[in-house]
């Protein structure tokens, strides 16, 4: 039995379904981990939502954001893009690109039979959802950009960078809350400080896994650090002189694509962010008047999107949509 999209937020019925792991092979034999979260009390017809992470993340984040959707009677399936998570690490390098990724993701649709979906993408994952719209923009029923648009600032991309470069020895996992602090503290203030070693323990187990032998690595293939370090010292020179850079500064026409007939469009942004800055954010609506936008206070590079500024604002979002 199904029902109509709720305006508000439900309460939920029942425990979250545990999702259900897949593995789908992508043209090139990589095996791509998704993870289909099955609806709580079915929306009629509702395509399900696509949930895309960032460049050093996995479907991890997506966890409490999914078991939330369920809730509103929604099918959500996270996806552990090509060398993350629990997802193959490429047997060529030279396919951590963009295009690659989405092509993954119409491999995944085809394989779940999913004629469309409505797209959440983080970060990276909000650019392979614009590139997407390129070639599939058909397979996308509305999008929501979580801190990211079609060009950032140089600053911004060089630290992602270098962090994604960086492969520090973790003997344990309270290093490796350590870590998931030095690099992402400024995004989170609220939580760099005292009595938030909690925050942090969780944070390390999102991004970071323990291997068979008890040693603890980031969650991501080492291919991809050398390839972000080769991107920040060939762009090191441009960058210094340039407002943008990166594969991000030439996507205009990709998210012109995404925003093509009114598609339904939101635009997430981190309050305090460096990656989405305001400008960027305003010229962004400029291109796309159907866009809705919510900041998310306090908050960096990138929100969780179950913030209590943002989830209302996606719950109606998806009311209006669906």
């Amino acid at each position: 039995m199904t029902r109509p999209m709720p305006a508000s937020r439900p309460l939920l019925s029942g425990p979250p379904a545990a999702p259900v792991q897949r593995q789908i092979m992508a043209a090139d034999g990589t095996a791509l981990a998704v993870f289909d979260f099955p609806a709580l009390d079915p929306v009629a017809l509702a395509p399900p939502l696509f949930c895309l992470h960032g460049i050093s993340r996995n479907s991890r984040d997506f966890t409490e954001f999914c078991e939330s959707v369920q809730g509103l009677g929604l099918r959500a399936i996270a996806m552990d893009v090509r060398g993350r998570g629990q997802s193959a690490f490429a047997r060529d390098p030279e396919s951590y690109t963009l295009f690659h990724y989405a092509a993954d993701v119409v491999q995944v649709l085809d394989a779940l039979e999913i004629p469309r979906a409505v797209f959440v993408g983080t970060s990276m994952g909000g650019l392979i959802t614009m590139i997407l719209a390129l070639s599939a923009s058909e397979r996308i029923a509305g999008a929501v950009l979580n801190d990211v648009g079609p060009e950032f600032t140089a600053g911004a991309l060089a630290r992602i960078l270098r962090n994604l470069a960086a492969r520090p020895q973790l003997g344990s996992w309270a290093e490796a809350a350590d870590h998931a602090r030095r690099i992402n503290g400024l995004a989170f203030p609220a939580q760099d400080q005292p009595g938030h070693e909690a925050f942090w323990a969780e944070f390390a187990r999102r991004i970071c896994r323990e291997e068979a032998d008890g040693t603890i690595r980031l969650d991501y293939d080492p291919a991809i650090s050398e390839a972000a370090l080769k991107l920040l010292e060939q762009d090191a020179a441009k960058a210094a002189d340039s407002a943008v850079t990166g594969p991000g500064s030439g996507m205009w026409p990709a998210f012109d694509a995404l925003a093509r007939d009114g598609k339904p469009l939101m635009l997430v942004r981190g309050a305090i962010s460096d990656f989405l800055t305001p400008d960027l954010a305003d010229a962004i609506s400029a291109r796309a008047p159907q866009l809705r936008r919510v900041e998310v206070s306090g908050t960096g590079h990138a929100p969780f999107l179950t913030e209590e500024d943002v989830w209302p604002e996606i719950v109606d979002f998806l009311a209006e949509i669906l």
